[in-house]
């Protein structure tokens, strides 16, 4: 009895070793009701592209959209770039929500994950009315009145993402960030070959934004890259307006190429609408992202885009819930 106890730790131990030095650490198990839900913490979190968005100064883009758990009050980013939740309806009591819309992969309100959050709502007291992840007021004015650049209230910045860390570290806390206004124009419009580096399209049948890293072809006058070939017949539109173009399919060939393409270090932002109070609108054709610059006491400016339509630097009222994508600053 004694050797089958020691021998089932023994491989236990082995098995949490080499879980541990490959690509993931294991995060505490956190019990919901009737439910178990396990969390991961991956090494690699961030895609592996260099992007630039000042003079000297690159981020890399987390691996998916900034998510929020209703019971737990834990935050992760999305398994894949191509997530979008825009859960609808939810309010907050104690430390459950209610929703009407539920999908799948939510099965309980306890379960529940959303991913629209209201300016500066990372949880951290600002003085402010609204300001936890789950706020749903809409009136503006009970928002963070300014810019959350560099402050905890930043909801990247100011939480610890339970898949954000890349050093097996126990907290990923002022790791991570959300691109300041500047930052994005630059990204679209200052950095060397800018207007040939993202358009909109489609990835595994959602709509959104590709954003091409700056050594995407390395050989500007040639503009080969391997992951640019594939069976999938994928062929890249620059600057592009419409989801009709970039289309890469869900299918074998379409994920192999996607598989290249990400490794390459592509970034790529889903549509996910935007909430308003308890309603999210144009869940399945908009594309609101925080930028970490706000405009006035009750507005702060989003990259926006839709079919026929792409703007960076537009600005909306603080109470509509949007999409977050942080970054990681690379070391010089």
């Amino acid at each position: 009895m004694k050797k089958s106890i020691f021998l089932l730790i023994a491989l236990l131990a082995g098995a949490l070793n080499l879980f541990a030095d490959d690509e993931c650490t294991s995060v505490p198990t956190s019990a919901v009701g009737t439910a178990t839900i396990t969390f991961v913490r991956y090494v690699n979190t961030e895609v592996p592209g260099e992007f630039s968005v000042a003079d000297g100064r690159k981020v890399r883009f987390a691996h998916g959209n900034l998510q929020y758990h209703a019971s737990t009050r834990k935050w992760r980013f999305a398994e894949e770039q191509y997530e979008a939740l825009g859960v609808s309806g939810y309010t907050h009591s104690g430390t459950t929500y209610t929703s009407g819309n539920e999908t799948a992969a939510n099965r309980s309100n306890q379960e529940l994950w959303i991913d629209l959050f209201g300016w500066g709502c990372s949880g951290y007291n600002n003085g402010q009315t609204a300001y936890q992840p789950w706020s749903t007021s809409t009136t503006d004015t009970e928002y963070y009145s300014t810019h959350v650049a560099g402050t905890q209230s930043d909801w990247a910045y100011h939480n610890v993402i339970i898949n954000g860390a890349t050093d097996k570290s126990e907290t990923s806390a002022g790791m991570w960030r959300v691109l300041t206004k500047d930052e994005w124009d630059y990204l679209f419009n200052a950095r060397d070959h800018a207007d040939e580096l993202y358009g909109l399209g489609e990835l595994m049948g959602v709509r959104g934004l590709f954003i091409i890293p700056d050594n995407w072809w390395g050989n500007w006058d040639e503009k080969v890259s391997p992951s640019r070939r594939d069976s999938a017949g994928f062929t890249w539109t620059a600057a592009s307006k419409s989801f009709k173009k970039n289309i890469i399919p869900d299918n074998a060939a379409g994920h192999k190429l996607w598989d290249a393409m990400e490794t390459s270090g592509a970034v790529f932002l889903p549509v996910d609408g935007y909430r308003r109070g308890t309603t999210v609108t144009n869940g399945k054709s908009y594309g609101f992202y925080w930028n970490a610059t706000s405009k006035s006491t009750t507005e702060a400016y989003v990259l926006r885009f839709y079919e026929g339509n792409f703007k960076q630097g537009h600005g909306v009222i603080k109470s509509d819930g949007r999409s977050v994508r942080p970054v990681m600053d690379i070391a010089e």
